[in-house]
């Protein structure tokens, strides 16, 4: 127990002194952050050299004095730029003259076996501090810059002060002090000793936190700061309000990593004009020859192709990358599009402002594929001469990050009014060794814009990981950002797929389709949202249902042939007005057996003795639920007329559209507090499904040749499916189905009914199946009332610990079906549920996915990285087109790998109608 108490004691004063701060991970002996290491010895002193993939220019290096594994963020950024870092192990020595002698010996070791720059910058940690400040007081005209994190600048506040007695002892030892006494006494502390540094002007950047208890700033950095200020010379510094408490304030995540990296490579060059520190700032509008174009993509920037006035306008607006895939993308689009870019570099997004309206001028564009970054992010020196004007380290940055997202915000603005769909691709990568650009700003800058796209629900086109997999052959070069011919030929085809999927169908492929919707007063409600949903392959036109009793109905029917005359399909939803109360008697106007005569004729196609076509097609449609209470509507009457026209429906094998259930188990978000009516979000609901059973009835399986796609799920599906048949329009037959609500989900019947009674009645199977079950189990319920909340005696639809076997038995029946099958996690359940429930549900149903070799769509995280606006756990407008345009991409993916992987030719409708029936 002794042993225990003491080992207990001599870790707290460890962690107290802060010692423990920088113990770097165990690394191979070749590698150091995945880069090569060679390793030195110097008198028992061990160091390495790590050795960047391209060495920049003049063999630039950072040393490090300490901790080299401790917040190496600054030096892995520098590494990827083509810097070489230094490390001997002189750390004991606590910067005495000993440990100055070692350095001057691994300094002269490194320039003459690496070859490295005359100059080095410092880099410091800690008691570092005291390495990196007297080596520099010693060799001044050595030193490039000194960057610091938390440093010692004076042993009498670490280690004495900070009773660090281990380090107290090597203090004495490697000095030379008899006592503590001398040690106070001591005068060649690193904040004595900054008049050589300050007349050399070197320049300097300390990390410090405020409430460092093991360092405190007042007494190292900021004495240092005061000292050097009476000198005519400062720090910059990097302020940290607060770093961990447990750690004393000496431990933080390091912030403005990439901004320590910029004050490195400004300042480690083997010739300045200037020592004096200075941050980048922003130049003006740079001139249009900066704007640079390789000679082998600028024939890209010209079209001798003729404008087919038939075909949608494609606009591509970019930078030279773009410039290097125009012509391809043009041949990849040839019959499809007409693709017309400006004869220019568009350059940076200050040039974007300034030229947009030209470039826009009176087109009617379809499509806009566009982007802006490289050229945002570039580092330009007006002196040189070079093409560019490229230069990181004395050039200033052409855009910075805060205007770049203003500017860019303000073009999508305007791009928008021109209402062509929008397609943002990405910033391509910034390779390592790039002259005027830094590796990691692309990321930074991609990172803003996509927050723009998704604030807009523009489609990002992500053009950046594309080229971060390129091998090093689809470079023009080593540090060069545009590509060979084949690179440009990859981006060409990419980006021609996403332009071809976001095209809108030739006039002349859709006849337009009509639709008649009687409807009650929630109808009247959602016609309007249906009619756009569906515009323009689906004309749909309202009628209000009758109200009132014989006579109202009678005066109805004797109208609705000629309203109803060469309709495609007609829509009854009208219920609600079929159980109207009279205000005279209190009692439902229409009796429930006037009700059933007036839907026969409907079923019949004969009204009053005058035959609809024989071609018009049916949906029945069952009321919303209505509250008990309801003085208007008669809640005893809406349930019988609902029973009414259930039975009429299905001993007629009419289309039916149960939104009375659908409602029923969403009230809280569809239906206003104590209401039949729904609420905004309902209406949008309601909208989706009413305008999905519109496009199956209308548009199933309208292309033979096409694959047959089904898609199950939840209301989300709903939600996406018109747009998911857009966007697949000309490609995929879409049918679309629901998935369990309930307790004790019944998986055979739910597949038999959903798969293989569709596939009968289509005369063909599904060549592939996108799933989900997640939101529906997820849920709250109490009887026969569901909520996304948490409610007191509300349980879960199915508990987590459930879930997983209910899930195995869903894909095992689906897997029986032979059909190819994608899982779609589950979207954010985030209407009040706990954030972790979709996660928590998500992560079992990976786990079974990857045990059956089941391919996933990842509709989770792709709503959260793309922050896609929801209501409640559903969706505006908006963001289920993003999520339609996704999925779609995906579901013609899996097709299109599925049939490469096969040569088994898919089945015909005659072969399959020929196959035997279960």
């Amino acid at each position: 127990m002794r042993l225990v108490m003491r080992l207990f004691i001599l870790l707290t004063v460890l962690l107290q002194a802060g010692l423990l701060c920088a113990q770097e991970p165990a690394s191979s002996e070749a590698q150091w952050k995945d880069f090569p290491k060679q390793s030195v010895k110097l008198d028992g002193h061990a160091g390495f050299v790590v050795v960047p993939q391209t060495a920049a220019p003049g063999k630039p290096w950072v040393w490090r004095t300490s901790f080299p594994g401790y917040h190496a963020e600054v030096d892995e950024a520098l590494m990827r730029n083509g810097f070489h870092v230094a490390y001997v192990n002189v750390l004991s020595m606590l910067g005495s003259e000993g440990a100055l002698d070692v350095m001057d010996q691994f300094y002269a070791l490194v320039r003459e076996e690496f070859g490295l720059a005359e100059k080095p910058a410092l880099e410091a940690v800690s008691r570092g501090g005291l390495h990196a400040y007297r080596y520099a007081a010693r060799r001044p005209e050595r030193i490039a810059c000194i960057y610091a994190d938390v440093p010692v600048m004076d042993l009498k506040s670490w280690p004495l002060k900070a009773k660090a007695d281990k380090q107290v002892q090597d203090a004495m030892h490697f000095y030379g002090f008899k006592n503590e006494e001398e040690l106070k006494a001591f005068k060649g502390n690193p904040v004595d000793l900054l008049a050589p540094i300050a007349a050399a002007k070197i320049p300097l950047r300390h990390v410090i936190s405020l409430n460092d208890e093991t360092v405190p700033p007042e007494e190292n950095t900021l004495e240092a700061k005061r000292r050097l200020n009476k000198l005519g010379w400062d720090i910059e510094l990097v302020i940290v309000k607060e770093g961990d408490v447990k750690k004393k304030g000496h431990h933080f995540p390091l912030p403005e990593a990439a901004e320590s990296a910029r004050f490195i490579m400004k300042h480690t060059v083997a010739e300045r004009k200037t020592s004096e520190p200075q941050r980048p700032t922003a130049q003006s509008k740079p001139k249009a020859e900066a704007f640079y174009t390789p000679k082998q993509d600028r024939a890209g920037m010209t079209s001798d192709t003729p404008i087919d006035k038939t075909l949608p306008n494609v606009l591509i607006l970019g930078d030279s990358i773009s410039i290097g895939y125009t012509r391809q993308v043009r041949e990849g689009l040839k019959g499809k599009a007409n693709v017309i870019r400006p004869n220019a570099n568009c350059g940076d997004t200050r040039n974007g402002l300034a030229q947009i309206e030209k470039w826009l001028g009176d087109g009617n564009w379809q499509v806009i594929h566009f982007n802006w970054g490289l050229h945002d992010l570039c580092y330009r020196n007006p002196e040189l001469k070079t093409p560019g004007q490229r230069d990181k380290v004395k050039g200033t940055l052409s855009v910075p990050l805060p205007e770049y997202e203003k500017n860019i915000e303000t073009l999508v603005e305007r791009l928008k009014k021109t209402r062509a769909k929008l397609i943002f691709a990405t910033t391509t990568i910034v390779p390592e060794g790039e002259e005027g650009r830094f590796v990691g700003d692309d990321e930074k800058y991609n990172a803003v814009a996509e927050r723009v796209m998704n604030r807009h629900g523009v489609i990002i086109n992500d053009l950046h990981a594309t080229t971060k997999a390129f091998p090093p052959g689809m470079f023009a070069g080593s540090g060069n950002v545009h590509y060979t011919a084949e690179g440009s030929a990859k981006l060409a085809a990419q980006v021609a797929a996403k332009v071809e999927a976001a095209l809108p169908a030739p006039r002349h492929a859709t006849q337009t389709k009509s639709v008649l919707l009687v409807g009650d007063a929630v109808g009247a409600q959602y016609a309007e949202s249906v009619r756009n949903l569906l515009q323009p392959r689906i004309a749909v036109q309202f009628l209000a249902a009758p109200v009132g009793g014989k006579a109202e109905v009678d005066a109805f029917l004797a109208q609705f042939p000629a309203l109803s005359a060469k309709r495609d399909l007609v829509v009854y939803a009208g219920v609600l007005e079929a159980a109207r109360v009279s205000p005279e008697t209190g009692k439902p106007e229409l009796s429930t057996a006037q009700f059933r005569q007036f839907l026969e004729g409907f079923a019949k196609s004969d009204i009053r003795g005058k035959k609809l076509p024989g071609t018009t097609k049916w949906i029945w449609a069952t009321s919303v639920p209505v509250l008990e209470g309801n003085t208007t509507i008669s809640v005893p009457q809406v349930e019988a007329c609902n029973r009414t026209l259930t039975d009429l429906a299905y001993n007629r094998r009419a289309m039916l559209l149960d939104l009375h259930e659908y409602v029923r188990i969403r009230r809280e978000d569809m239906q206003r507090p104590g209401d039949f009516l729904l609420t905004d979000a309902g209406v949008v609901l309601i909208a989706s499904v009413v305008a999905n059973k519109i496009e199956e009835v209308l548009l199933e399986g309208s292309e033979p040749g096409l694959p047959n796609i089904l898609v199950l799920g939840d209301s989300i599906v709903g939600q996406y499916s018109t747009f998911l048949r857009s966007a697949l329009l000309h490609k995929a037959n879409v049918r679309t189905g629901g998935t369990a609500f309930d307790h004790q989900p019944d998986w055979p019947e739910i597949v038999r009914r959903q798969v293989m009674e569709t596939e009968r009645e289509m005369g063909r199977p599904f060549d592939l199946i996108q799933f989900n079950w997640g939101l529906h189990a997820l849920k709250w319920a109490q009887g026969k009332e569901y909520s996304m909340e948490r409610k007191d005696g509300y349980a879960r639809c199915i508990p987590l610990d459930r879930y997983g076997a209910e899930l195995e038995k869903l894909v095992t029946e689906l897997a029986k079906t032979g059909r190819r099958l994608v899982w779609a996690t589950t979207t954010p359940a985030n209407n009040g549920s706990q954030p972790d429930d979709a996660i928590a549900y998500n992560t079992i149903a990976l786990e079974i996915m990857r045990k059956h070799q089941i391919p996933v769509n990842d509709l989770h995280a792709f709503v959260t990285t793309r922050q896609l606006p929801m209501q409640g756990c559903h969706y505006p407008r908006e963001s289920a087109e993003r999520l339609a345009d996704q999925i779609a991409e995906q579901l013609l993916d899996h097709i299109a790998k599925s049939r490469a992987a096969t040569s088994t030719p898919m089945p015909s409708r005659r072969d399959f109608l020929k196959a035997p029936k279960e």
